[in-house]
């Protein structure tokens, strides 16, 4: 008799390890997609705090700027995209939640002893 394809992911730990790497890049292109913006919030405060006035914002981008926003926006659209995938991934192999799914994949982890 032939194993499904679910059954199989499940039995080889497959899908567990593509949910936990799928989790990883998701949060790195999250981080990315921050970084630029919260860069310049911050040094925008720390301009204003050793100035005591507040620093002069241009209404017009500059050519830098806009490559960095945009390229921060396209990692956002990657984090997003993977979450849904992450999402869809676990939902038709395991029938539930990424975070559910790893968390009692943890669990099962610990309990098990290889002695």
């Amino acid at each position: 008799m032939q194993a499904s394809l679910r059954k199989t992911l499940i039995e080889s730990h497959v899908a567990a390890v593509a949910l936990a790497v799928l989790s990883f890049i998701c949060v790195e292109e999250a981080f990315f997609a921050v970084s630029y913006p919260a860069n310049l919030v911050v040094s925008f405060l720390i301009d204003a705090a050793t100035n005591r006035t507040l620093p002069g914002i241009s209404r017009t981008l500059d050519l830098m700027t806009r490559q960095n926003l945009l390229t921060s926006i396209t990692h956002l659209i990657f984090a997003l995209a993977n979450t849904g995938a992450i999402w869809l991934f676990s939902r038709w192999v395991y029938g539930a939640s990424p975070l559910r799914v790893l968390g009692n994949y943890r669990e099962k982890l610990a309990r098990k002893t290889n002695a």
